[in-house]
C-alpha cells in the first residue's frame, strides 16, 4: 500500500480501538513470491572464470631467467610481452639483455645487471624495439648501460653507473624519467632528437657531457652536477625548464640556436650559460662562474628577469641584436656587469656593485645603435692598476645610441660615457667619480653630434664633460659638481641660468646651475 493508505488505515484503527469496537479481519493476501537472494551456479562460474583470467594476465609476465641468450647476450627477447628480473644478473662476458621486438616491457624489479668482465651493453634495444619500456633497476660497468635504437621508448627509475661510453644512449622521441647517471667514465645521458628528460640526475660523469640532448628535446627538473666537462648540452630548438647545473668543470648549460630556458640555474661552473643564436631565457640565474655568467656568442638572444651574480668575468655578455629586460648583474668581476652588441635593447635592468679588474670597464656597455633605458646603474668600481674615468663607469654606449631615464649613481668612473651621435635624455647622474680626484663626469661625450637633454647632474666630479663638438645641450640641471658644464669646442647649447632666485626665464631650452 502507499503512504496515504497506510496512514489512513492507522487512523481508522485508532478510531475503532477508541470506540471499543473490534471487527474481525479476513485473510491477508501475500505480496508475492520471495525474490531469490543467491547467485546461480552459472553466474558464479562466470565470475570465477573472470578472476582466473585476471590472475592469468598477472602471471603472464615472464621471468627473464626463462629466456635464452646467444653468444653476445645473456638473454635475448624476441617476442612482445612483459618480462621481469627475479634476481641480480651478473654478466661474465658480453651484454646483458638484447631486446629485439616491439612493445616489450622489462621490469628490473629493483635488481641489478652488472658486468663482471668486459661487455658492450647492459640492455640493448635494437631498431625493432619500438615502444619498449625499461624500468626500476641498476645497470653497472658496461660500455653503455642502456643502448637503445628503438623509437618511442620509455625509461624510468634506472641507475646507470661506471659505464665507459655513456650511462644511457637513446634514439629520438624517447622518454627518460627519474633516472640517475653517476660516476660513468663516459657521458651520463646521451639522448637523440625530440627526447623528453624529466627529473634526471647526471652526477660525477667523466665524459664530454653530463646530459646531452638532441634537437627539439625537452628537459625539465634535471640536475647536472660535478661532471668533469660540461653539465647540460642541447642541440637547436630545445626547451629547458627548472634545470640546474652545478660545479661542472666546463659549461654549466649550453643552449644551441633557438633554445628556450625558463627558471634554470647555473652555479659554480666554468661558464654558467653558453648560448648560440636567438636563445630565449627567462628567470634564469648564473652565479659563481669562473668566466661569464651568461655568455651568448650568437645574436638575437633575449633575457628577461635573469640574475648574474658573483661571476669572475662578465655578468651578461650578449651578441648583436639582443635584448635584456628586468635583469640584474651584481658582484661580478672582469669587465662588464652587462654587455650587449650592436643594435641591442637594455631596459629596466640593474647593474650594481660590480668590482671590475680589467681596463675600460662599465656596469652596462652597449655597442653602437643600442638603447639603454629605465636602468639603475650604481656603485660599480674597478681595481685595475691605472684606473681612470674609463674604469668602473656606469653606462658606456657606442655611436648612435640612446640612454634615457636611467639612474646612474656613485660609480667610480664616468656615470654615462657616450660616443658620437647619441641621445642622452632624462637621466639622473649623481655622485659619479668620487674616487678619482676630479676625473669622473656625470655625462661624458666623445666625438660630438650628441643630443644631451633634460638630465639631472649632481655631485659628480664634473657635471657634463666632453671632447667632441656640435652637441645639442638643452634643458639640463647641474649642482654640486666641481665643474657643472665643461664642454669644449663649438656647441649648440641653451643658456645656462646661474642666478639665484625665482626662475623667470621662458626659454624652454635653458640649462641650469644651482
Amino acid at each position: 500500500m502507499n503512504g496515504i493508505q497506510k496512514y489512513a488505515g492507522l487512523a481508522g484503527l485508532l478510531w475503532v480501538l477508541g470506540s471499543g469496537a473490534v471487527c474481525a479481519q479476513g485473510p491477508l493476501a501475500p505480496p508475492g513470491a520471495p525474490a531469490p537472494t543467491m547467485k546461480t551456479l552459472g553466474e558464479l562460474e562466470a565470475e570465477m572464470v573472470e578472476a582466473s583470467n585476471v590472475v592469468g594476465r598477472a602471471e603472464a609476465r615472464i621471468d627473464l631467467a626463462e629466456v635464452a641468450g646467444d653468444a653476445s647476450y645473456c638473454h635475448v627477447i624476441s617476442e612482445s610481452g612483459s618480462y621481469y628480473l627475479s634476481r641480480n644478473l651478473e654478466v661474465a662476458q658480453g651484454g646483458g639483455v638484447h631486446v629485439n621486438a616491439t612493445g616489450v616491457t622489462l621490469d628490473l624489479n629493483g635488481f641489478a645487471i652488472v658486468q663482471k668482465g668486459e661487455g658492450t651493453s647492459g640492455v640493448h634495444i635494437s631498431l625493432q624495439g619500438a615502444l619498449c619500456t625499461l624500468i626500476n633497476g641498476t645497470i653497472r660497468n658496461f660500455e653503455s648501460g642502456v643502448l637503445s635504437y628503438g623509437i618511442n621508448a620509455r625509461f624510468e627509475d634506472l641507475v646507470l653507473t661506471e659505464c665507459s661510453t655513456e650511462g644511457m644512449y637513446v634514439t629520438g622521441a624517447s622518454k627518460i624519467i627519474n633516472c640517475r647517471a653517476f660516476k660513468n667514465t663516459g657521458k651520463g645521458f646521451n639522448a637523440a632528437e625530440a627526447s623528453v628528460l624529466t627529473g634526471c640526475i647526471a652526477d660525477g660523469n667523466q665524459g664530454d657531457y653530463g646530459i646531452y640532448a638532441g634537437a627539439g628535446s625537452v628537459l625539465s627538473d634535471c640536475l647536472a652536477r660535478s661532471n668533469s666537462q660540461h653539465g647540460i648540452h642541447t642541440e637547436p630548438g630545445c626547451v629547458l625548464i627548472r634545470c640546474v647545473a652545478k660545479k661542472n668543470a666546463g659549461m654549466g648549460i649550453y643552449g644551441a640556436t633557438g633554445s628556450s630556458l625558463r627558471g634554470c640555474v647555473a652555479r659554480d661552473n666554468s661558464y654558467g650559460f653558453y648560448l648560440e643564436n636567438a636563445c630565449v631565457l627567462s628567470d634564469c640565474t648564473a652565479e659563481g662562474s669562473q668566466n661569464s655568467g651568461f655568455h651568448a656568442v650568437g645574436r638575437g638572444t633575449q633575457f628577461t628577469g635573469c640574475l648574474a651574480r658573483n661571476n669572475a668575468l662578465n655578468g651578461f655578455s650578449a651578441g648583436k641584436d639582443s635584448s635584456l629586460e628586468e635583469c640584474l648583474a651584481t658582484g661580478n668581476s672582469g669587465q662588464y656587469g652587462i654587455f650587449a652588441g650592436l643594435r641591442s635593447i637594455i631596459q629596466g635592468c640593474t647593474s650594481a656593485y660590480n668590482e671590475f679588474t680589467t681596463y675600460s670597464s662599465a656596469g652596462i656597455h652597449a655597442e653602437g645603435h643600442s638603447t639603454v633605458q629605465e636602468c639603475v646603474v650604481m656603485g660599480n668600481s674597478s681595481t685595475y692598476a691605472s684606473s681612470g674615468p674609463v674604469d668602473g663607469k656606469g653606462i658606456y654606449v657606442g655611436e648612435g645610441s640612446l640612454v634615457k631615464n636611467c639612474s646612474v649613481c656613485q660609480n667610480q668612473g664616468d656615470g654615462i660615457r657616450a660616443l658620437g651621435a647619441s641621445q642622452l635624455i632624462g637621466n639622473q647622474c649623481d655622485g659619479n667619480g668620487p674616487y678619482l680626484a676630479n676625473t669622473g663626469a656625470g655625462i661624458y661625450v666623445v666625438n660630438g653630434a650628441c643630443r644631451i637633454e633634460g638630465n639631472q647632474l649632481t655631485d659628480n666630479d664634473y657635471g657634463l664633460q666632453g671632447s667632441g663638438s656640435t652637441n645639442l645641450v638643452v634643458g639640463n640641471s647641474a649642482a654640486g659638481n666641481a665643474d657643472d658644464y665643461d664642454v669644449t669646442g663649438t656647441q649648440l647649447k641653451g643658456t645656462v641660468i646661474t642666478a639665484p632666485g625665482t626662475v623667470s626665464t621662458k626659454d624652454s631650452w635653458a640649462n641650469f646651475e644651482f
